[in-house]
């Protein structure tokens, strides 16, 4: 693959992981966060985690499957990226959700 081909693959992935951000941003600005508003931040942060780890793993099989290395281009980035979606999920938890009630957690374990 070439060096221009590896840059278009990783804007492609950056356009992608940055997409559900967006939206959730387009729908916050609106107001259509649902009834119930920081649990639907939540879920959505966390069903993007889930997708954007899965195809962060599976950039390897479908390499030794095909033969083809270029899907190895975007793995760093797809994870980071998880991992992005992941500390946001969380941090949605603890900031709205909780509201940093150390105590309770404390109490609860």
């Amino acid at each position: 693959m070439t060096r221009r081909g590896r840059i278009a693959l990783k804007v492609a992935a950056w356009a992608v992981c940055v997409a559900p951000l967006a939206w959730l941003g387009y729908r916050a600005a609106t107001g259509d966060l649902t009834p119930n508003p920081i649990s639907f931040i939540t879920n959505t942060l966390g069903d993007w985690t889930f997708r954007i780890l899965l195809a962060s793993l599976a950039t390897t099989p479908l390499r030794i499957l095909t033969g083809w290395s270029w899907p190895i281009t975007p793995r760093r980035l797809l994870g980071l990226w998880a991992f992005t979606y992941a500390l946001l999920h969380f941090s949605v938890w603890v900031v709205l959700d909780h509201f940093f009630d150390w105590g309770r957690w404390a109490r609860t374990s």
